[in-house]
This record gives structure tokens, sequence and C-alpha cells, in this order.
């Protein structure tokens, strides 16, 4: 197989005539920081996105997984083998789950929450 390139061309056109071809952008920061930028430039949108598919697949009623801690350190034998079912069942199906009743204060997240902000922003 073919390596690909994992650089992205960006072009804004919004500006440039169109008989004329669109101006390469280096960056979407750059793109961001243009003056006169009102909405997403149709060279920045893409409509057939392959995860479309996959939303249609699942039921808009279902709930992400909980899993309750709890039951994981405390709960009865027959609790925790339930626990453990439910968490293997949405790793499986799922990739990912809620935990609950774990412990950790609220404060301790909020304070781990703002520190990322932090550090993205």
């Amino acid at each position: 197989m073919a390596a690909t390139d994992p650089t992205v061309n960006i072009y804004y056109s919004s500006q440039v005539p169109h008989d004329q071809p669109p101006k390469l952008m280096t960056s979407i920061k750059k793109l961001a920081e243009s003056p006169g930028i009102t909405s997403i430039p149709s060279t920045y949108t893409y409509t057939n996105n392959p995860h479309d598919d996959l939303t249609a697949l699942i039921d808009t009623e279902s709930t992400i997984p909980t899993v309750d801690f709890s039951l994981l350190t405390s709960g009865t034998p027959q609790q925790r083998s339930q626990a453990i079912h439910d968490l293997g069942k949405a790793c499986q199906d799922w990739g990912f789950f809620l935990v609950i009743n774990h412990g950790v204060p609220e404060s301790l997240m909020k304070a781990i929450l703002d520190g990322c902000q932090g550090f993205f922003i």
C-alpha cells in the first residue's frame, strides 16, 4: 500500500473570483485569523462522512453505558460479577463508558478539567 502524505492542502476561496484558482492556506489557524470570514468556505466542508452511515445504525434511544465503581470494590459477588460483565460489554459495544460512584471529589475533577483547558488555551 502506498504511503499517504499527512499534510493537507487548505484553500481559501471566498474572496477570489470564480475564474481564478483559490489561494492556498497553510493552516486552519491562518484561515481562522483571516479578516472577513463569516462562514466556512465550501472547500473546507466534507459532506460524505463515513460515520454518517454508522450513526443511522445506532439506536437513538441508547444511553452511554454506566459502570458503578462502588459495586466493583464493595458489592456482593453477584453485583461485582454483573458490574464486570457490564464493563466488558461497554468496552466491546461502545468503546467507552461512564464511571459513577468512583469516590473522586467534584472539586478535584473540576481542578483537573481547568488545568487541561489552561494547557490547551
